[in-house]
Order: structure tokens, then C-alpha cells, then sequence
């Protein structure tokens, strides 16, 4: 028998694979009859080869077997002319020859895929390994972060816990100041004394001179004198003020001079509490001092502070102010601070509610050094401290004087900004002090004497332990730098290599070229045909999902979708499965925007493209209706815009996985009738309450919120999730589009709108055609054309690009939802 000619084998083989493996074996009966050697031929085929092994086109014949290489045995004299083959040089002696050719391409092509397969080894391996390492840098930066998280914790903690016990310290001395103080206030020879200096006050000429010469002044000072000396510390001196703010007696002989004054603003306020009622606490702040035109004179060169206590008479009534003051009370004020002082950075001090200090700090020197604090005793004022952050370290920057340059215009630090609003508060995090030191801090305001305390450590001393930690650390990830680099260029060089070649999968005819979208589902792939190289899109069932609900659910969805012709719906190429297994369908590629996308790039459209688009979506609908099919699933991420045949704006309704033949019976179902699928927002009112819900006006519903998003560029309702929105869908009425448009729009078109999304299905229009009639009278003022879509693709090219570059990024989107139904009465309102 002659030997098989090639072309026919190769027509043959290609036509049977196409079938399904069922109908291969009696195709190849009925195509070879007697010929058995055809026959053996094209099954060895199919042992051994794919499709596209028969249509590779060799530039170099050399590499593959030739007439010359090939022992093809006698060739008859009259044998016609053979055909050029798509093997070069091969020709056909018997199928030896047609066997040894087509291995030769079919060895080419397995190597491709075993450098292929390698070539997704090593990057596999790449991966692994610079996750690994990454893992490895991971969980060094974990631990030390939760190192750090647990010795901050310890500081907050222990520093709040010393805090608390510094402040209750200091408010029990000063509470037992106020009650000594209190009692020499409450003398009766101090009231009667007082009594007799307002009496002077009040009817003296010279009142300086005739204040300074009292006997009354005398005796108030022996009475002082002798209650001064029973207490722990004889150092105190006092000053008194009658009601009027005038100064009437002073304890300092070096004083006398400003008998007779009244008082600056800042100790008319202080006594105006005094007077109240109150004993209160002098501060020796920028404010100055209580009596107009005081000066600081005698052994006590530097004030500090004291206690101002109401002298009150027989009547209870306040009548003088008399203050007690003694270097003791300033230096137990510190000594209570210093003892807070452990280590070699911690700084506890006391500042006022505007910023300045209170109380000596360890850095007293230091600060006199750079200029920050005046080197004299009688630092006061405008020569006190604020606690400023001068916004760099000045331990490390300081430069003589000019570091300090314009440091009233320094804002307060961390600390002293949140007392100057009276509150407490801790910082383990880390801030400047008045140094510029990276410190924490806890501090606390005392409302009842109106100042605050501050505790701080440096931040380095505070986070010590963790600086082994940090070493081993850096010294580890060091260690690991010149692998993870080695890996990660590798990596990228592998991707970049990637990118370049397709992924070179074959199912079927078609060859996978890279992922275009992941679902729940299934996956999307661009591809071509082995022979047509079209681009396609091929969608693959994922291994996870094969079962026979899903296979039925994904044969049904080809079917359904396939059997629309229309040119505004996707189209169906192919149907089959891989050599896995796994159920693929084959379809148009679209390349283009979806309607989501479109508003996301463009906002609002104008009632005239809105038409336009909605008509297309219309008529595919209206075939699919009048098949019977219910989309149940049109929503802007399912409609997309796109070029075809050289026309813009041409709309494709993808996605019928989740349409619905009116004919199906209930045994025919796939998806479950007590599951409600779909986009909530898009769900018909209808199918909330009954899922198995069959009819047209459903999509109509679906086509009226599309439209509504499409004019306003948001949905009716503003939903919290999913049950929130079926509610919505329920019991609310969606405004007018023509409410939230922000341009006019026509009002047949607003009309209509609203009938299509209507909460009662009879409300609606009965139909597509009705539907498409109604867009037919809305009258555009410029209506949208085929012109104008051009020029809008060619303004926003750039924008369309990048928006299809990103979202060939985003791999899984699924906005499509199954729910099991609410009950209708806890999503339903009652009517008011």
C-alpha cells in the first residue's frame, strides 16, 4: 500500500484532535477506511505529538532529517511532484520518514518546555529563597520591635508608678506648708496687729514712714518672730497686704523702702484669690514679683517660693494677705525632685504653666555654658529657663552662642506644651528636651498650686538593653545582604526574561500567554490559536473548584452564552479541557474599559453617551431575553467599552455565569434557589424576596442603576454591606437621577430611569423593546455618534492605558456575591 501522503495526514490529525476523545476513534475510521497504514499513522500522532508540532515552520532544514539523512527507500519514477513541506527539505518516502520528521520538531518543541519548565524551577527557587531571607529580616525586625514594645511597656509603667509617687510627695509637703502657714496666719495677735498697720494705712499721711516706725509693725514682727521659731526651719520671712493691695508690712528690714507700695497686676491676682478664701502658692515666674517696684534685697539674693495665706478677722473675713517665704521651701521643693534623679540622664524639675522652670536642673552648668540659662543668682524673669526644643542636639551641635540664637522663638517641648494645656501624659516613643536630646518623659500638672512636674530619661540610656539586640541584628541582616541581593537580582532577571517570553502553556489549540484576571472561580488567560493566532481569552476552571455542581455550572454558562450571536455580547469560541482535566471555554478578547472603570477615569457621563451605551446593553439583552435567558448579573464591572471595526464605545455584556433560563426546571438547576448571587446594590427587590425569582424585569432593575451610575457616578444608596444594601433596595425609594447629576438631563430620560429601577416590578417597562422605544424619544440637544467616541478614546489614550495597565494588576475583584437570603422581616419597614 502507498505510503500515507503527509498533507493528508497532517489534515486528518488536526481535525481530530479538535473532537472530543469520544468521537476521535470513528472520525478516524470514516476518514482512513482500508487505509491502515493512514490509520497507524495518524494514531502514533497522537501518541507522541500535539497540533502545533505539524505547523512549526524550520528556517534550517539542516537540523532536521532531510532525503539525504533519511532512508526513504526507492522513490517511482512516476510519482507526482511532492508538495513543499512545512518540515523544509523533509520529504515523504513512508511514514518512517513522516515519523522521523515530526519527532525531530516534536523534540524541539519538548526540550522548549523542559527549558521552560526549568526556567519556572529557578525562578520558583528564586522566589523561595529571597522569601526565606526575607522571612529571616522579618522576624529579626519582629523581635526587636517587640522587644522594644515590651521595654517601653516596662518604662511606661515603671516611670508613671515614680511619677505618681514624686507628685503625691510634693503635694503632702506642700499640703503640710499650707496648714503651718495657715496657723500663724490665724494668730489672733497676727489679726490685731494687722488691724492696727490698716488702721495706719488708712488715715497715715506719709505712709511709708509712719508703716516702717509702728509699733504695731514691731509687734507683728515678734509675733512672727516667735512663731518662726518653733517651726523645723527658722529662716522664714513674711509680707503682708491690707485689702486694698497695699503693702504694709514686711519682716526684711531691707524692705522697708517699699512700704506703702501696691501691687504689679500679676499679685493683684494672686491676692484676689487670697482674699476668696484661698491659700496660694507664689511661683517665681517671668511674671515677677507681688509689690510695684520690688526688688530682691538682703542675705536672700534668690527668690523662690512661697506661700500667700488670707489673714482673717474675728468675722472670719479675710482683712490682709500675709506671705511666708524661705530658701528651705525652695530647696525641699528640689531635694524632693533630686530624688528622683537615678541614673546617669534621668531629670525630674518643676515648670509653670507657660513653660519656665521652677527648680534647678543637673545640667545647671551646661545650660549657663551654651547660653541657655544666665550665669547669676538672680536669674529671674525674662533670664529664666523655658523648657524649649531648639530642634537639635545642642550636646552635639553646639557652636558657642549663636546655637541659642533666637530661642525665644522656639516652640515648648513635647512635654511642656502639653502642661501649658494643663494635661498629663507619657512618651516612651521619644522627643527633645530643652537640650534637643532624644528623651522620654512622663509629666503630671498639679491643679492645685498650678504647676507642673516632669520626669525624663535619654532615650538612649532608657532603650539600653536593646543595643546588643540591635548589633546581633544588624550583624545577622549584614550577614544575609549579599545573598538576598545575589537572589533578589537574580530574581528580577528571571522576571524580567519572563516577561519577555509567554508562559507557553498549551491547552488545546490555544497557548497561554499571561494571567489577564482571577476569580473565585475560575482563571482568565490571554492566549492564541495555534492557528489563527487571534488573541483570545481563555477562562480555566480552578483545580480547587472541580466538582460536578461547578462543571455543570461551568458547561451551562458556555452553553448559554454561546448560543447568542448579538454583536454587543461576548463572543464564544471554543469549549474543552486541558490535559489535566480541568474545563476551559475559549472567548473574545476584549480589549478596553469597563463601565466601572470609565466613571472611576471620566466621572459622570453626559445623558447623550449614557443613551448611547444603554442602547447597546438593550439590545443584547433583548436577544438574550428572547431566548429565555435572564443575565441576573449587569453591573458596570460587566460591561465593557471597547474598539470593534474600527468604531469606539461599542459595548460588550460579558459574563453569563450566572444567567438563568426561563424554560430550566427545578431538577435542571445549578444554583441553589435558596442562595441569592449577585451585586447586592444591582439585586432586584423581586429576587431579595424570592431568589428563584424568574423574570425579564430583573435585568431591566439591574439596567436602571446601571444608568443612574453611569449620570451621577455613584449608586442610589449608600450601603454599610451587603445586608445593609438589600435592605436599602427594600424599603427605599431611589431618588431621580436628575437629584444628584451634576448636569441637566432630559426628562423622558430621567423618567425612564426611574420606572426601570422602580421597587414594583409592574412599575417597570414589560420589556427591552420598551425600554429601547422610550430611549428612541429622549431628545438630545447633540446627540453621541461614532465621531465623538473617537475623539474621546483619542483625548484620554494616555489615561486608558494606564488604567488597563493597572487593572491587569488587580487579579481578583469580585464584587458579584452569594448570600444566603435574610429574613425579609428584619431587612422590611413597616410602611409610616
Amino acid at each position: 500500500m502507498a505510503s500515507p501522503d503527509h498533507q493528508r495526514v497532517r489534515e486528518i490529525f488536526l481535525q481530530a484532535v479538535e473532537l472530543p476523545p469520544e468521537e476521535q476513534d470513528a472520525f478516524l475510521q470514516e476518514q482512513c477506511g482500508d487505509d491502515s497504514a493512514l490509520l497507524a499513522t495518524v494514531q502514533r500522532l497522537f501518541v507522541h505529538h500535539r497540533p502545533n508540532d505539524l505547523l512549526l515552520e524550520v528556517e534550517e532544514p539542516t537540523a532536521l532529517p532531510s532525503a539525504a539523512n533519511i532512508d526513504t527507500g526507492p522513490v517511482p519514477t512516476d510519482a507526482p511532484p511532492q508538495a513543499a513541506s512545512p518540515l523544509g527539505t523533509l520529504q515523504f518516502g513512508d511514514t518512517k520518514a513522516i515519523e522521523s520528521g515530526l519527532s525531530a520538531v516534536g523534540m524541539m518543541e519538548r526540550h522548549s518546555q523542559v527549558f521552560r519548565r526549568t526556567h519556572k524551577d529557578r525562578i520558583w527557587v528564586t522566589v523561595v529563597s529571597v522569601a526565606v531571607l526575607l522571612g529571616l529580616v522579618s522576624v529579626g525586625y519582629w523581635v526587636h520591635v517587640s522587644i522594644h514594645k515590651a521595654i517601653g511597656a516596662s518604662l511606661r509603667h515603671s516611670m508613671q508608678a515614680m511619677q505618681d509617687g514624686q507628685v503625691y510627695a510634693i503635694e503632702t509637703w506642700l499640703a503640710a506648708e499650707i496648714r503651718l502657714v495657715e496657723s500663724w496666719a490665724q494668730s489672733p495677735d497676727v489679726e490685731s496687729a494687722v488691724a492696727e498697720l490698716q488702721a495706719i494705712a488708712d488715715s497715715a499721711d506719709d505712709l511709708n514712714q509712719s508703716l516702717a516706725s509702728s509699733e504695731a509693725g514691731t509687734r507683728l514682727a515678734s509675733v512672727m518672730s516667735n512663731a518662726i521659731r518653733s517651726a523645723p526651719d527658722d529662716s522664714y520671712q513674711f509680707a503682708v497686704w491690707n485689702r486694698e493691695n497695699t503693702l504694709i508690712a514686711d519682716s526684711s528690714p531691707e524692705h522697708a523702702e517699699f512700704l506703702g507700695n501696691g501691687t504689679t497686676e500679676y499679685g493683684a491676682g494672686l491676692l484676689s484669690r487670697v482674699f476668696r478664701g484661698e491659700t496660694v502658692l507664689w511661683l517665681p515666674t517671668k511674671e515677677g514679683y507681688m509689690t510695684e517696684g520690688f526688688t530682691l534685697k538682703g542675705p536672700v539674693a534668690k527668690p523662690g517660693i512661697a506661700l500667700i495665706a488670707p489673714v482673717r478677722s474675728e468675722e472670719e473675713r479675710p482683712i490682709a494677705a500675709i506671705l511666708i517665704s524661705s530658701p528651705a521651701l525652695q530647696e525641699r521643693f528640689e531635694q524632693l525632685l533630686q530624688q528622683a534623679r537615678f541614673g546617669e540622664s534621668t531629670e525630674a524639675y518643676a515648670l509653670t504653666e507657660d513653660g519656665y522652670l521652677l527648680t534647678e536642673t543637673r545640667r545647671t552648668d551646661y545650660l549657663k555654658q551654651i547660653g541657655r540659662l544666665e550665669d547669676s543668682e538672680h536669674a529671674f524673669g525674662d533670664q529664666a529657663l523655658r523648657v524649649t526644643d531648639p530642634g537639635t542636639n545642642l550636646l552635639e551641635d553646639f557652636q558657642g552662642e549663636v546655637s541659642v540664637q533666637g530661642k525665644e522663638h522656639w516652640p515648648l517641648t513635647r512635654a511642656a506644651q502639653s502642661l501649658s494645656s494643663r494635661l498629663d501624659g507619657i512618651d516612651v516613643s521619644g522627643y527633645r528636651d530643652y537640650r534637643g536630646v532624644e528623651v522620654v518623659g512622663v509629666w503630671t500638672w498639679i491643679p492645685a498650686y498650678r504647676f507642673g512636674v516632669i520626669m525624663e530619661i535619654d532615650y538612649r540610656e532608657a532603650y539600653s538593653p536593646l543595643v546588643p539586640l540591635r548589633t546581633a541584628f544588624v550583624v545577622i541582616l549584614a550577614a544575609l545582604a549579599v545573598a538576598a541581593l545575589t537572589a533578589i537580582i537574580t530574581f528580577f532577571a528571571l522576571m524580567r526574561r519572563r516577561r519577555r517570553e509567554p508562559d507557553g502553556s498549551i491547552v488545546g489549540p490555544y497557548t497561554l500567554r499571561s494571567l489577564l484576571g482571577e476569580g473565585g472561580f475560575a482563571h482568565v488567560y490571554l492566549a492564541s490559536h495555534a492557528l489563527l493566532k487571534r488573541p483570545t481569552a481563555v477562562k480555566i476552571l480552578k483545580p480547587e473548584q472541580m466538582n460536578d455542581k461547578n462543571l455543570v455550572r461551568f458547561e451551562r454558562e458556555v452553553q448559554l452564552a454561546s448560543s447568542l450571536t448579538h454583536p454587543n455580547t461576548i463572543g464564544i469560541y471554543d469549549y474543552g479541557s486541558t490535559a489535566e482535566g480541568r474545563f476551559y471555554y475559549a472567548m473574545e478578547f476584549i480589549k478596553g474599559l469597563s463601565l466601572k472603570e470609565l466613571i472611576d477615569l471620566d466621572g459622570p457621563q453626559s445623558p447623550a453617551r449614557t443613551v448611547w451605551i444603554v442602547n447597546q446593553i438593550c439590545r443584547s439583552l433583548r436577544e438574550a431575553h428572547g431566548k429565555g435567558l435572564i443575565h441576573r448579573d449587569i453591573k458596570p464591572q460587566n460591561i465593557m467599552l471597547c474598539r470593534r471595526g474600527g468604531e469606539y464605545d461599542t459595548v460588550k455584556v460579558l459574563d453569563f455565569g450566572l444567567a438563568r433560563n426561563l424554560g430550566t426546571t427545578g431538577g435542571n438547576r445549578v444554583t441553589e434557589t435558596q442562595l441569592l448571587i449577585g451585586t447586592p446594590l444591582y439585586i432586584a427587590p423581586e429576587r431579595i424576596v424570592d431568589p428563584a425569582c424568574m423574570d425579564p424585569r430583573s435585568d431591566i432593575y439591574s439596567l436602571g442603576i446601571l444608568a443612574y451610575f453611569l449620570l451621577t457616578g455613584r449608586e442610589p444608596f449608600d450601603a454599610a454591606d451587603s445586608i445593609d444594601a438589600l435592605a436599602q433596595t427594600i424599603n427605599r425609594t431611589a431618588r431621580r437621577p436628575s437629584e444628584q447629576s451634576p448636569g441637566p438631563i432630559p426628562e423622558v430620560l430621567d423618567r425612564l430611569i426611574r420606572d426601570c429601577h422602580s421597587r414594583a416590578i409592574t412599575d417597570r417597562p414589560e420589556s427591552m423593546d420598551v425600554v429601547l422605544s422610550r430611549l428612541h424619544d429622549v431628545h438630545l440637544v447633540e446627540p453621541w455618534d461614532a465621531e465623538q467616541a473617537a475623539s474621546w478614546w483619542s483625548r484620554h489614550r494616555a489615561e486608558v492605558t494606564t488604567t488597563m495597565e493597572k487593572m491587569a494588576n488587580v487579579k481578583d475583584e469580585q464584587t458579584t456575591a452569594t448570600l444566603v437570603p435574610p429574613d425579609i422581616r428584619d431587612i422590611t419597614t413597616k410602611p409610616t
